[in-house]
């Protein structure tokens, strides 16, 4: 008996893979007039596996209407998983605390100037922060979803004087200062500390607040502050500039201090001092002050000894000179001041004066020499013009010079006198200006002041 032929349907198969991030559709044709493939085989067969999601509907219309049979083709893929990354931050400033020596604009290295300071003001951003990413979920064929893992946030700590901004993707410096790393974080200091001397081991200071030296200024270095210097011990041979106040608690000794306040220090010697403030030691040996305010030494020995002093507002001393007859002038009032902003003026006109000579010959050469041969060299021509080009610079320098001059006349015309008051003795050889009136003291004088009468004479008064 011959065997009986069933028809076969045709057939839609869905496998999903292992991990369900694909789906893969297998056709099989119809035998012996079975069924024919239909679209809710296909659908029906998706819906058996649960495959609903990345499904690439194209495939699918495609393998339907070519009647793909006998391959196995993905219709269908999973969306993977991103987690976050990790925030991030981004310093703007060097994080170290190493000293070095730093380099100038002509690439040279200074010793002197190892970076110990790095000067910030308020609101500098010191550092950029990203914020972490929460990355993008995935899913499979079947609809499941797979949660990102978000990343971390960036590790750093906010130290002294650091903010960080209300949004957290910035830190800024809270107010000015010196910006140092400490291990893992910046802090901004408004006082600099300096434990040591200020020697080769610090290198020069220059900081936009206040200075503490601990220890002393050495020789041949300089403390620079916006603001206030405080020397714990002395300062020898160095070069100090404030622009509120400076307190030596020691010694200041052939150093040269410019302060635009006040300046205190134990002694000075040999120093040379400019100052808006007073001036105040119990002694002044052999100094070069000049000061807008007033000389005060009454504590201690309280002495001025030898060198050139003027305070516009007078002296309040306890000793000037010595038995030795050491020359010591002294200057009361405006008048000395102003006679030195001339003097400076009068000095520089006189450089200038002497580098228009030099340039004048240089001119007047190259000149001659054009005048006889027709041309100068490129190098000589460009010679005649910068030689030219200084002379007017310097020309007008020069008038600047004398208008500055005349000015200062007019005020040293309106000059106030200032008295110096001596509480102890005063000595043959010291030279008193004050208003239009100088003198010598030629005998030694005790408890008094000196100040200029109606008549512009000196008058010395008991005190």
């Amino acid at each position: 008996m011959a065997a009986v032929l069933t028809p076969v349907d045709a057939e839609a198969r869905v496998e999903v893979s292992e991990d369900k991030m694909r789906a893969y559709l297998f056709l099989t044709a119809p035998q012996l007039e079975g069924k024919e493939l239909t679209k809710d085989m296909i659908t029906n067969a998706l819906n058996a596996n649960g495959v609903k999601f990345g499904l690439d509907d194209d495939l699918i219309a495609q393998m339907f209407n070519e009647k793909m049979y006998n391959r196995k083709l993905c219709i269908a893929k999973g969306s993977s998983c991103d987690n976050g990354v990790d925030g991030a931050i981004e310093y703007l400033f060097e994080p170290t605390s190493e000293l070095k020596p730093m380099k100038n604009e002509r690439g040279e290295v200074d010793f002197r100037n190892l970076g110990l300071v790095r000067n910030i003001l308020e609101g500098t951003v010191i550092a950029k922060i990203t914020p972490p990413t929460n990355g993008t979920n995935g899913m499979s064929v079947q609809g499941v979803t797979t949660a990102a893992k978000p990343g971390n946030k960036a590790k750093y700590q906010v130290g002294k004087g650091v903010m960080l901004t209300e949004d957290e993707a910035e830190l800024k410096a809270i107010y000015d200062g010196n910006l140092s790393w400490d291990r893992d974080h910046f802090n901004v200091e408004d006082t600099l500390v300096v434990k040591t001397d200020v020697n080769l081991t610090t290198g020069n200071i220059d900081f936009i607040g206040d200075v503490t030296v601990k220890g002393n200024v050495s020789e041949g270095f300089v403390v620079k502050s916006k603001k206030n210097i405080s020397v714990n011990g002395g300062c020898f041979g160095a070069t100090l500039e404030a622009g509120e106040n400076i307190v030596i608690n020691v010694g200041c000794v052939n150093s040269n201090i410019t302060v635009k306040g006040e300046f205190r220090a134990n002694f000075c010697e040999g120093a040379t001092i400019k100052a808006t403030g007073n001036v105040i030691s119990q002694s002044f040996v052999f100094c070069n002050i000049v000061c807008s305010s007033q000389i005060l030494s009454t504590a201690g020995k309280g002495i001025l000894l030898g060198g050139k002093l003027t305070a516009v507002n007078g002296f309040e001393v306890n000793i000037v000179g010595n038995d030795n007859n050491v020359p010591t002038r002294l200057t009361a009032g405006n008048a000395g001041v102003l006679s030195e902003e001339i003097a400076a003026e009068e000095n520089h006109i006189n450089e200038i004066q002497g580098q228009l000579f030099k340039l004048n010959q240089i001119s007047e050469l190259l000149q001659e020499h054009k005048k006889k041969y027709g041309k100068l060299s490129p190098d000589r021509e460009a010679m005649l013009s910068s030689s030219i080009r200084s002379r007017f610079t310097l020309e007008r320098e020069k008038k600047e010079c004398q208008k500055k001059i005349v000015e200062l006349n007019a005020q040293l015309n309106q000059e106030f006198s200032a008295s110096i008051i001596v509480r102890k003795d005063i000595y043959p050889g010291v030279q008193v200006h004050a208003g239009t009136a100088t003198i010598i003291i030629e005998r030694h004088l005790s408890r008094c002041e000196l100040k200029p009468d109606a008549d512009g004479f000196l008058a010395f008064l008991p005190i």
